[in-house]
């Protein structure tokens, strides 16, 4: 509840190299940390770097610089620059691999704050993007009140990619080559091949499908099968 209330992150510790096809589902979208249970220094070294990872302190040099869509000016995705920011929060929930990737409004209203801006404004931003259908909203019923949280659709979450990463077609066309030539079948093979977040690879997925090029049917512990690669997404991989 607390999770879900006040973001509180959690930590969850992975012993014996278990991969994440071993973890739980219920358990693949918290932060998750790798440590060897026999040496107490690795543990106390892995749990004190991912934990100050997840107040936002950097280790950029260890970890590499972080993703284009997270650094990148904001998009001028309308003539309100306000509503590329709050619809930012939505899509970083989303590619972070939140388990619903909704977020509280007071989130949002912090955001806009921070852009000396007022709920009011934040208000009429957050109705813009369900107008345009890149928000959608979740009444959270709980602790006696009604919570409204949002997440960035399918639609929000390609048009900030697309808005903030030079290279986001050509991932698609890495990802639909995975399929067509590596033999990927879901989305689980896809990351293991391409090495892209679970979250990411999903929503290349959802776009693949929204633009007709394959066929998607679920199946267990989050996975996403590829029903049929047709031939749109080979004609899509030659352009």
């Amino acid at each position: 509840m607390r999770r879900i209330e006040e973001r509180v992150p959690i930590l969850l510790l992975i012993l014996d190299n278990l991969s994440s096809a071993e973890i739980p589902m219920s358990l693949r979208s918290l932060i998750r940390v790798y440590v060897n249970a026999d040496d107490d220094t690795s543990v106390e070294s892995a749990i004190a770097k991912t934990a100050n990872s997840a107040l936002g302190v950097s280790f950029e040099q260890e970890l590499g610089p972080p993703p284009p869509w997270i650094t990148a000016p904001l998009p001028a995705l309308t003539s309100e620059p306000l509503d590329a920011a709050l619809l930012g929060v939505a899509v970083a929930a989303a590619l972070k691999g939140d388990a619903e990737s909704f977020v509280a409004r007071e989130s949002y209203f912090a955001e806009a704050q921070g852009f000396e801006r007022s709920k009011g404004d934040a208000e009429d931003s957050i109705l813009e993007l369900r107008r345009l259908g890149w928000l959608e909203d979740y009444n959270w019923y709980g602790a006696g009140r009604v919570a409204r949280q949002y997440r960035a659709t399918r639609q929000g979450i390609s048009r900030w990619l697309t808005g903030t990463d030079p290279s986001y077609e050509e991932r698609l066309r890495i990802i639909g080559a995975s399929l067509v030539n590596d033999g990927c079948r879901s989305n689980f093979e896809a990351q293991r091949k391409t090495g892209y977040d679970l979250p990411l690879i999903n929503h290349y997925f959802d776009e693949l499908e929204a633009r007709g090029l394959i066929e998607i049917r679920p199946v267990a512990a989050g996975g996403m099968r590829p029903a049929k690669a047709t031939a749109a997404l080979r004609r899509f991989l030659k352009q």
